[in-house]
């Protein structure tokens, strides 16, 4: 059973030239009736042909250009939208052909205001492909059965009375606003989250070291803002910046043991070149990813003082 509802697809666009085109004609060609979504785009300051790519298609174009946000974003894309399901999917991901019927399907239940759809990494083109694939990076499924308060905005549905009653992203994240709009979700409202498995988008990772390096160190500004904001337990721990600090020694220490852990993956029937690489490419993501947490409560603490 369907839901009646009105929805809003809701794409933030900056610099997708690469996918925005297949991502649109994938959209376009769900099995779903056309006249109950509507497919909202907001460019974050494009430089590439995406904006040309875009008006291909019978689509809402809106601009967000105050800043590269992608939560700013998203929210430029809620005020103007006029259905009652908000989805939000990345201009990099291509859904599968039913992704919008088994995304709604659940709404049916009264108590759900949140689905979560799975995230499935495109075929891997070189290493650095390989590791987000390898550690499936984006997966959703542990995090909403874990009870974890990420929820990826890459494939994922809300009631828009959500929004009425929380409040939007915050726009003082740049990275990681998804974390802190779902502990806000499970905080301030009584509504389920429910995750479907069938409701598969296929996402293009990043393929060069630089993307790499970039992702992982924004990752850690995200994650620094998150628990400077949220400091009360059971985040409390976090909250010392020298506590951050032993944290980052022990991921380095942790290096002694990659030997044994490529053995592991070698086991597993990965390729020796695969089996040294991701174990590598993982350790050195938490560090900068962690490196970028310090360097975000440092900076707070001295803007403090």
């Amino acid at each position: 059973m369907l839901t009646s509802k009105p929805i809003s697809v809701i794409i933030p666009v900056l610099n997708c030239q690469r996918t925005i085109g297949r991502c649109l004609e994938a959209i376009l060609a769900q099995d779903y009736p056309h006249e109950h979504y509507e497919i909202i785009l907001v460019d974050n300051g494009s430089t590439d042909q995406s904006i040309s790519i875009m008006k291909e298609y019978p689509v809402k174009i809106l601009n967000e250009h105050r800043a590269h946000n992608s939560y700013m974003a998203r929210n430029t894309g809620i005020r103007n939208a006029s259905g009652e399901i908000i989805v939000f999917l990345d201009a990099d991901c291509v859904p599968g052909k039913r992704w919008l019927e088994n995304l709604m399907t659940p709404f049916v239940d009264e108590e759900i205001g949140c689905v979560a759809g799975e995230v499935l990494n495109s075929p891997s083109t070189n290493l650095i492909q390989g590791f987000y694939s390898y550690v499936d990076f984006l997966g959703q499924e542990h995090k909403v059965s874990n009870g974890i308060r990420a929820l990826g905005a890459g494939n994922i549905a809300f009631r828009r009375e959500i929004f009425d009653q929380i409040g939007l992203y915050d726009e003082n994240f740049r990275w990681g606003g998804d974390n802190d709009f779902g502990l806000r979700l499970q905080k301030e409202t009584s509504y389920r989250i429910f995750f479907s498995r069938e409701a598969i988008v296929e996402h293009f990772h990043r393929y060069s070291l630089k993307g790499y390096f970039k992702q992982a160190f924004t990752y850690g500004l995200g994650k620094g803002r998150f628990r400077i904001k949220h400091s009360n337990p059971p985040f409390k721990k976090y909250k010392s910046l020298w506590t951050n600090i032993v944290v980052l020694m022990r991921y380095i220490l942790g290096i002694i043991l990659l030997p044994y852990r490529s053995i592991k993956v070698w086991q597993s029937g990965r390729t020796a070149l695969e089996s040294i690489a991701y174990p590598l490419l993982d350790k050195v993501f938490m560090i900068t990813e962690q490196m970028g947490i310090i360097y975000f409560m440092a900076r707070n603490s001295c803007n403090r003082h």
